[in-house]
């Protein structure tokens, strides 16, 4: 069992006499209490499938900054591309559902930002990665996606992008958008434990894919990080 723990959690598996143990410790980024959504309840049902066309291809991108409204990710004006994106570096209080550590927003609930926020055939991104917890002007903290460009949506862009109104049907998207802290840490030694979800997660979400014959689609991995 891979758990974020802490301390005081640490010293009781290893109390004497207990019948748990820890094997091993990944040193990481310490994560906030108020950053751990305390009444997430796992699952252990199987997602639903998705049905997608023959020569599908998934693309899963992890990097930081990624900009998923951005309309090359898009194939229509309130409808996106990515059919999951999990956010680590979200604010506290924001976690719903089912993600301990950080938010996990499927293609429906993207969708739903995108209505809310569109007025005018224009999005307002500012609006959008706000409620969706990416960026917070009033915390202080920096976020990459306030920027005009990022690393994340320019890699995205360049696996995944496509004009919104000549997008294909056959190649979903997933992301992972990475803390920024652990990024700003150029030693790369505080990524593992948020690497690790991401792909866990990830993973999780490909595996949903069907094509129409059965099979399952590839699904393509980017991680394009200098350390």
């Amino acid at each position: 069992i891979v758990v974020f723990a802490t301390t005081n959690l640490l010293t009781a598996l290893n109390q004497s006499g207990s019948r748990w143990g820890v094997a091993a410790v990944t040193l990481g980024t310490i994560i906030k209490p108020e950053f751990i959504n305390q009444d997430a309840k796992g699952t252990n049902t199987a997602l639903p499938i998705i049905k997608v066309p023959n020569g599908t291809v998934i693309t899963a991108v992890i990097d930081d900054g990624i900009a998923f409204a951005n309309d090359v990710f898009r194939d229509g004006l309130t409808s996106t591309r990515v059919y999951y994106a999990t956010l680590l570096p979200t604010m506290p209080g924001t976690a719903p559902g089912l993600a301990s550590v950080g938010m996990e927003l499927d293609k429906a609930q993207i969708d739903a930002l995108l209505v809310a926020n569109t007025s005018s055939m224009l999005l307002d991104e500012d609006r959008f990665y706000q409620q969706a917890g990416l960026i917070d002007y009033a915390d202080g903290t920096f976020s990459p996606t306030s920027l005009r460009r990022s690393h994340g949506t320019h890699i995205m862009g360049l696996a995944a992008g496509y004009p919104m109104d000549a997008a294909p049907n056959d190649r979903p998207i997933l992301c992972a958008i990475l803390p920024t802290r652990v990024t700003e840490d150029v030693s790369g030694g505080s990524i593992l434990p948020s690497l690790a979800l991401a792909l866990l997660r990830l993973t999780r979400q490909a595996a949903r894919f069907r094509c129409k014959d059965g099979s399952r689609p590839p699904a393509v991995f980017n991680f394009s990080y200098g350390n």
